[in-house]
């Protein structure tokens, strides 16, 4: 059995568990008109929907939390139920009132006679894409399993772990994330999954390797300050934002493939994830919850390798110019970052974080 928090610590625990599950749940009922959103373009509908969400999440916490600080996990869970809520009624009120649809059309329906029951053209790509969600959610939150069965962390340790992670994400989250799921959607616009690469629209093939390329620099660049910054200034961060014995605890637009392709995707994804789980359980044993951190650091650095390795072979095929060719920034621009994390690395014992 899985060890539960001390109940004078956390007398919400049972009921913050139960409003968790319910917001998945709820949220789980706007998957069908999010993905439709997602295929007819609506990208300011998304927008609105994931700004309310945060907003009302935000705004609750903040009121209930300085009203009832001694019930954090009840406020936190409840503000997830009202920000769950809150999208998917906007999701409803905009195809319902605006797009003039029915409440039915978006609900389970009996095929007509002459139909089969379940479309089985769509059963494979279904069950592929199962495969990959699992063993994504295994490689995003590998760790989590590792330390919630295994135990190899106090519930303190935990927690400072959490607050360090979700702090480093921010970017990632804020940043990074936006651009990987717009890249997404138009590349699903823009190529068809079921062609061959030779059989694509020249004309759009070439288009999508000239962003694809673009946005591989932008990562690159947006990684690169991220680098030289956070590892620098990360512990400043953590210092200005909890205090002394928090700092002291210190890729995805390549993966839109058929059916096929993703299935050879989901082996070299069970390799990466059994090389994460043991990774993150040996090397937590050997440095604590920085163990982590490097088992994260092997996860991301093999799936770009594996993203790298699909890119040149997709387009190896065709006459299109390798969307890797005038990825990597210009060589002034590596040498002016390397200079800038030098100097960052010798002003920062004056700065702060002295030993």
């Amino acid at each position: 059995t899985l060890e539960r928090p001390d109940p004078q610590l956390c007398p919400d625990y049972r009921t913050g568990i139960v409003c968790i599950f319910s917001s998945v749940v709820i949220e789980l009922l706007a998957e069908p008109l999010y993905v439709w959103a997602q295929t007819q373009g609506f990208i300011k509908l998304k927008v609105m929907a994931d700004g309310l969400f945060l907003m009302t999440r935000t705004l609750l916490m903040v009121a209930l939390v300085s009203r009832w600080p001694q019930k954090a996990i009840l406020v936190f869970s409840g503000a997830q139920v009202c920000a769950s809520l809150s999208y998917l009624c906007l999701y409803y009120v905009y195809f319902i009132y605006v797009q003039k649809r029915r409440f039915s059309d978006f609900m389970p329906k009996m095929s007509d006679k002459n139909q089969p029951y379940i479309d089985r053209s769509l059963i494979i790509i279904t069950i592929s894409f199962l495969k990959n969600t699992t063993l994504k959610q295994f490689l995003t939150e590998g760790e989590r399993f590792v330390m919630t069965f295994l135990r190899v962390l106090t519930f303190a340790e935990q927690g400072v772990y959490d607050v360090v992670n979700n702090i480093g994400s921010l970017p990632a989250r804020m940043i990074l994330q936006p651009i990987e799921e717009s890249g997404f959607v138009l590349f699903t616009q823009k190529m068809d999954r079921q062609k061959a690469p030779a059989d694509q629209t020249p004309s759009d093939l070439a288009e999508s390797a000239l962003i694809l390329r673009n946005f591989i620099k932008i990562m690159s660049l947006l990684g690169l300050i991220i680098l030289i910054f956070g590892v620098n200034y990360s512990e400043l961060a953590l210092l200005i934002y909890g205090g002394r014995p928090l700092s002291a605890g210190d890729n995805g637009l390549a993966t839109a493939m058929n059916s096929r392709q993703l299935d050879a995707f989901n082996k070299n994804m069970i390799y990466i994830s059994v090389v994460f789980l043991m990774s993150s359980y040996l090397l937590t044993k050997w440095w604590g919850s920085q163990g982590f951190i490097m088992a994260n650091c092997l996860n991301m650095g093999s799936r770009i390798a594996i993203s790298v390795r699909f890119i040149k072979s997709y387009y190896g095929s065709t006459k299109v110019v390798e969307p890797l060719n005038g990825s990597i920034p210009h060589q002034f621009v590596l040498w002016t970052f390397v200079s800038t994390f030098g100097i960052l690395f010798t002003i920062k014992p004056y700065l702060c974080c002295a030993d």
